[in-house]
Order: C-alpha cells, then structure tokens, then sequence
C-alpha cells in the first residue's frame, strides 16, 4: 500500500503546472511557483503491496470539471492532502 492513504471525500490538489521559474547566476533554472488543481476523491482501488503497486484514485475537479485517475505516488502529480473527510456520513444518505 501507498504511504499516503486517501479515503472517498478527502479533498485533494495536486500539480497541474509551474507558474514561475528562478535562474541562477550560472543560468541553472528551477520552478519556484506551482500551479494546482483541486478535487474531492469519488473511488479508490486499492494497490497490491506484494506487487508493489499504489493505490489509484479517481477525483473530479470542480474547475475544469474533468476527472483525473492516477496512482498516488504518482510523481508526475505529487498530491497532497487538504482537507480529510468525515469519518462517518454527515447527515441521511438513504434519503430516509
């Protein structure tokens, strides 16, 4: 399993893009500024430890109302944690 565990509801960014950069004296270039996109975690499948595999989720982020599937681990991403979902639902589910 991931170190970094998401559950469904969490609410999550991860990098979307650099929005400024920062040159040395030598002419070496680094990001300094990044871009995110937020979202809440609609599923999980679950990686297999003995394989080694992450765990993959599905978010849906509001602003550009798409979807992103991706391991956690993902590096390409780098997602973080912003805010953890309620243990338990809030309110009726059931519609009862």
């Amino acid at each position: 399993m991931s170190i970094r565990r998401f559950r469904i509801g969490d609410y999550i960014r991860w990098e979307s893009g650099i929005e400024a950069f920062s040159a040395s004296a030598s002419g070496i270039v680094h990001p300094i500024e990044f871009r995110y996109d937020y979202g809440i975690v609609v599923d999980i499948a679950e990686g297999n430890p003995k394989e080694n595999a992450s765990d993959v989720i599905i978010a849906y982020c509001v602003e550009k109302r798409d979807w992103i599937v991706a391991h956690v681990d993902d590096a390409e991403y780098r997602m973080e944690l912003v805010s953890r979902a309620p243990e338990k639902p809030i309110g009726k589910v059931d519609g009862r």
